[in-house]
């Protein structure tokens, strides 16, 4: 009870101390929230193309993308990871891969929707069949299509439809099943819904999925050679690795199905090797540009963070030495340093929840901006202020608080109350 209300004394008078130097409390909370806003968006931005796996993806640890290792004696090609592939590799690995649990392949493209003036384009994932199942993925409405829609002769066209396309072009009723969409130049018959949140393995927003053997034709053409040659790498191959298959020995088994079934009469001055790579794209071997300048951009955040900290320091030791007295009486009439380290933790966490709740209206006001301003070339997904966000930006605040609190605490037991 006692601490209690010797707490409820500390935050009273971290008030009143505050309310008497207004100038000091806003600056403080300015510049540090101004700093942890550029802090946590950036760091949402690695987050979502580095360390957090794509959502709706059952036990993605298991998922990886085949990539092949090829080196070419010609100029300037050099070694490089292929990450477009033939059909025929697609096939290969389904025929001969021992390491998984299965595979899928997949393109991403655009079709029109509708017609007429009322046309517009919208974001396509052709895929296989077992694009689904590999992932893990339970749909939200109906089901998705099946190795018979998924088929060359299949007829009329199926699709899956994203959440939030379902959401926005037909206010999510459940009476889109069945319905006839017009996509391209094929008209395709919605079967089912994904679940919220999920769009595939890309950090693009997909729209509609459709059967890669329904799809690809009718933007290719219906040349036997699309399906039956290496020369048109227009594919992305995944895999779900069995349970205990190391990456290594799953690329060792995909190598020896891809040089022995697909590599028959063709120029032996390439050699190719396969290469299973994190389902995340952005930490494979082809990461863009892009991921390199936020990476970067990151690093001059928390450059930037430190700098505010090494200043607020400054501020804090000159508000110490101005109160320099006031301390004094408060240690010589008996106070301890454990009770002025509270006082100072409490004066230095209400500082920083403001600079927090600074830093997630910066985030949420301003996210969605720098997204498009630092990666242009992708379309995000969801807020991007989030809990993981949200969790960075109030615990960088109060250890920041807490580091200011201690140093303080220590500079005041420097001085001798007399």
């Amino acid at each position: 009870m006692r601490f209690g209300d010797e707490l409820r004394t500390d935050v009273v008078h971290a008030f009143r101390s505050l309310r008497r130097t207004p100038r000091f409390g806003l600056v403080v909370v300015a510049l540090l929230g101004l700093g942890l806003t550029a802090g946590a968006t950036l760091f949402g931005l690695v987050d979502r193309m580095l360390l957090r796996p794509p959502p709706g993806v059952a036990d993605p640890g298991r998922i990886a993308r085949l990539g092949l290792l090829e080196t070419r004696r010609i100029p300037p090609f050099g070694t490089f990871v292929s990450t477009g592939l033939a059909w025929i590799d697609y096939t290969a690995l389904l025929e001969n891969a021992r390491t998984l649990d299965g595979a899928a392949t997949y393109f991403s493209t655009s079709l029109s929707f509708g017609r007429g003036e009322n046309a517009r384009s919208v974001a396509v994932t052709a895929a296989s069949a077992s694009y689904f199942p590999v992932l893990g993925v339970v749909p939200r409405l109906g089901r998705f299509f099946s190795t018979a829609e998924d088929s060359r002769g299949a007829g009329e066209g199926t699709c899956v439809l994203s959440y939030g396309f379902w959401q926005r072009e037909f206010s999510g009723r459940p009476d889109v099943l069945g319905r006839s969409l017009l996509l391209g130049s094929r008209t395709y018959t919605v079967v089912g819904v994904a679940p919220e949140g999920f769009n595939g393995i890309d950090l693009n927003a997909v729209d509609l999925w459709t059967p890669i053997m329904v799809t690809a034709p009718d933007l290719m053409g219906s040349d036997e050679q699309l399906w039956t040659t290496d020369g048109s790498h227009w594919v992305r191959i995944i895999g779900r690795l069995r349970a205990g298959v190391s990456h290594a020995l799953a690329e060792d088994d995909a190598t020896r199905a891809y040089r022995t079934f697909t590599t028959r009469g063709r120029d032996r001055e390439l050699k190719a090797r396969a290469v299973w790579e994190p389902v995340q794209s952005a930490r494979g071997s082809n990461r863009s540009p892009r991921v390199q300048i936020a990476k970067w951009l990151a690093g001059g955040s928390a450059g930037l963070l430190l700098l505010i900290c090494a200043n607020l320091v400054n501020l804090f030791l000159a508000r110490n030495l101005s109160r320099a007295r006031e301390t004094a009486v408060r240690l010589a009439v008996g106070g301890n340093r454990f009770r002025l380290f509270r006082f100072q933790l409490v004066e230095s966490g209400i500082l920083a929840a403001g600079s927090g709740g600074v830093a997630l209206l910066g985030v949420a006001w301003m996210g969605g901006a720098a997204r498009s301003m630092l990666v242009p070339g992708n379309t995000w997904v969801g807020s991007s202020l989030d809990f993981r966000v949200a969790a960075v930006a109030v615990g960088l605040a109060l250890s920041i608080g807490a580091f200011v609190a201690a140093l303080g605490t220590w500079h005041a037991g420097r001085l001798d109350p007399a």
